[in-house]
């Protein structure tokens, strides 16, 4: 293919670009773990914080073992014909550990979207399942193509590499509308009561980052289904992107949380002033804290004859906001 990347300058770049986003996704995963240790310790934020600490842990391994890969193909080989036999070798260790991490990453990646959507819809299991299964689906066919014999672009692998990125753009895309749809009915809900949104940008960031990785994996499937090399280029930065991607959510949502980083409980469940006099204070106090305001009724007590005493009585009723 005239317009094509040689393999051996595939994994190289690819490596390289890797490493430049690793870096980045480190500085926003050390990030994340900061403002998750800032949180009130529930169940749902330890769920994460694992997930913060396992997916960088998951991305660095990658990282070394592409270093490895090539350190031994352009300085242990000694010719070009055995170092691009190695590179497009599948069934070499190697390979195989590096796609075994990848595999694991999006594991971990795709269940913390279906346990997202477990949450933001009330905890409703099949709102949780239906991303799940496809998950499992994605992990499966990439398991199986891992299990084959021959090059990248064999026919033996070729329909199970398929399998898995459609597998995975519909993981990707159902859980980020599940988590954006009972969002965005919230946020209509809250712009009656109250003049700030601030579910807008929550939903910003869900979309954006679930556009990063759907662009990454249509990229990908672009290349190996036009037979390109430039496919592994890619696939090597995938492992840090999903870090990044993952990590973004945390911090961008928890810096503007005041260090609520995850979609917490249901948007159904949350309160909303039922009076107009609770309207008109919701759109002035802020929303850091609660706020109890006093207010002071005076109550006139009349004899019905001549002069009336006041007993100016102080009665207050409590309002919370």
């Amino acid at each position: 293919m005239a317009h094509d990347m040689a393999i051996d300058a595939a994994e190289l770049f690819g490596t390289i670009f890797e490493a430049l986003i690793y870096g980045y996704s480190c500085a926003l995963a050390l990030d994340a773990i900061r403002t998750l240790k800032q949180r009130d310790r529930t169940h749902t934020s330890y769920v994460f914080l694992l997930a913060a600490f396992l997916l960088p842990v998951l991305a660095t391994l990658h990282l070394a073992v592409d270093l490895y890969r090539i350190q031994h193909a352009f300085i242990a080989l000694p010719t070009r014909v055995a170092r691009m036999e190695f590179l497009s070798d599948v069934p070499n260790w190697s390979y195989i550990v590096k796609d075994g991490l990848y595999c694991t990453e999006t594991f971990i990646a795709d269940s913390i979207l279906s346990y997202r959507c477990y949450v933001v819809w009330g905890r409703r299991l099949w709102a949780g399942l239906v991303p799940f299964v496809l998950c499992i689906g994605t992990i499966g066919c990439l398991s199986v193509a891992n299990n084959q014999s021959g090059g990248i672009f064999q026919s033996e692998v070729d329909g199970f590499i398929t399998s898995f990125w459609s597998f995975t753009l519909a993981t990707n895309v159902v859980a980020t509308s599940l988590i954006t749809i009972p969002l965005a009915r919230s946020e209509r809900r809250m712009l009656h009561y109250a003049a700030r949104d601030d579910l807008a940008p929550v939903i910003t960031v869900v979309v954006e980052s679930g556009g990063i990785y759907c662009c990454t994996c249509i990229i990908t499937f672009i290349f190996f289904a036009s037979r390109l090399n430039l496919q592994v280029l890619v696939l090597n930065t995938i492992s840090s992107v999903i870090v990044v991607v993952f990590s973004l959510v945390l911090s961008r949502i928890g810096h503007r949380a005041g260090g609520h980083p995850s979609l917490k409980g249901s948007p159904s469940s949350r309160q909303f002033p039922s009076t107009p006099r609770e309207r008109a204070h919701v759109t002035t106090l802020p929303r850091t804290a609660p706020v109890e305001i006093h207010m002071t009724r005076f109550i006139e007590h009349g004899s019905g004859k001549g002069d009336r005493g006041l007993d100016l009585g102080n009665k207050e009723d409590g309002l919370s906001v």
